[in-house]
């Protein structure tokens, strides 16, 4: 057993004859100290470790021993930025990183931030050692912030990188980046414009080194077109009045909350949007503001809603209404196609299971109740069921 101490013991009775009971072996682990840590991109540039600052991979943490005997060792930090000396012997160390990382970015300008100054960690391990952490923080204009929820998510690229395949865009990813083109491919390369089902077994934040994309010009196609963003918050107002031929809401999908109608295209994300017919879409943060403010937009929260959330945490919230004067105003709210195994709820539209809408409203003036049919797919049972009424 490594890193293990063999104890035989011996048994006696009262008289102090040998016990003729079976040997013990007793186990007794040594445990040996160990220097871990975390490298960080520090986002805001304060030398303090933060939620939502990603870990930087692929940097050279050195240690070096001093006394009572000298002795070198060193490592990469792994995807989460991570790294861990174990097993070491007393004594005086150095803890120090690289200059620069030990991948393809080594061309950005970076600046430490913790500690503040460039000397090494002083650390001293004794007898009362058992674990010592200590972080480094640095901080690059260049190097930018990407997140995902569990589950699916819809994402972009928004920035020029000079490397583009989705293993390294995603590192974190479960899953192939899917594209949509009237079917769903898969992409084993990122490129700005489009947007991608991407599927993660945990939550996640990782850095990302880039220039900022501030325009780009999107080709659409009649029917669903998964797009993508640029380095700048878009208003889907400013598109949907520029744009005539969208004729639905920017759909987005908030990890396990499923679809939702959105007000921005943010950078990083992805979004669903239906076209009446071939055209382009300018994604630009100089976009002339053209506010459509028509009948079709609803404020669904105030609305009645009902929530499906589906036993692997994986959510989807509808709203509905009886009201004469809102009917008219749902056809903006006809929902994308969901990604082939997720779970997925929706009002019932049409004969295709992937046809369906996010709101319903319905005209209660001649009838004195009515069916609203929901199709739901790819459930996890059990299935819990939250509603709000509001007015009926």
């Amino acid at each position: 057993m490594a890193g293990a101490q063999s104890i035989a013991a011996k048994a006696y009775d009262f008289s102090g004859n040998s016990a003729t009971s079976p040997r013990v072996t007793a186990y007794v682990k040594s445990f040996l100290p160990k220097i871990s840590g975390r490298m960080f991109l520090d986002v805001n540039s304060d030398g303090a470790s933060e939620p939502g600052e990603p870990g930087l991979s692929l940097w050279r943490i050195n240690l070096d021993r001093t006394s009572p005997d000298r002795a070198s060792y060193s490592m990469l930090t792994d995807a989460k930025g991570q790294f861990s000396f174990e097993s070491l012997p007393r004594g005086t160390y150095q803890l120090s990183e690289s200059s620069m990382p030990s991948s393809g970015d080594s061309v950005l300008q970076w600046t430490r931030t913790d500690p503040s100054n460039s000397l090494p960690y002083s650390v001293v391990i004794d007898a009362d050692t058992t674990s010592v952490v200590r972080d480094f923080g640095n901080f690059s204009p260049g190097m930018r912030v990407m997140s995902a929820f569990k589950n699916w998510n819809l994402l972009s690229l928004p920035y020029s990188v000079t490397d583009n395949r989705a293993t390294t865009v995603f590192p974190f990813a479960s899953s192939y980046a899917w594209q949509y083109t009237d079917r769903f491919i898969s992409s084993a390369n990122v490129t700005t414009g489009p947007g991608y089902w991407v599927r993660f077994s945990a939550p996640a934040t990782w850095a990302l080194a880039g220039g900022q994309i501030d325009q780009a010009t999107i080709p659409v196609t009649d029917g669903w077109n998964l797009i993508g963003s640029i380095a700048e918050a878009v208003s889907t107002d400013a598109l949907l009045g520029a744009n005539p031929y969208l004729v639905s809401k920017f759909f987005g999908y908030r990890g396990g909350g499923g679809f939702m109608a959105e007000d921005t295209v943010e950078p990083g994300k992805g979004y669903w949007v239906k076209a009446s017919g071939a055209g382009q879409i300018l994604l630009s943060k100089a976009e002339p503001q053209h506010p459509r403010l028509t009948d079709s937009s609803l404020d669904l929260r105030q609305l009645n809603s009902i929530t499906f959330t589906s036993n692997s945490g994986d959510a989807q919230s509808l709203f509905f209404a009886a009201n004469s004067s809102l009917s008219n105003r749902t056809s903006s709210y006809a929902m994308p196609p969901p990604m082939d195994g997720m779970f997925d709820a929706r009002f019932s539209a049409g004969s295709s299971p992937s046809s369906g809408a996010l709101v319903n409203i319905v005209d209660l003036d001649h009838v004195q109740s009515i069916d609203l049919p929901i199709v739901l797919r790819t459930a996890d049972y059990p299935l819990t069921v939250r509603w709000e009424v509001r007015d009926l």
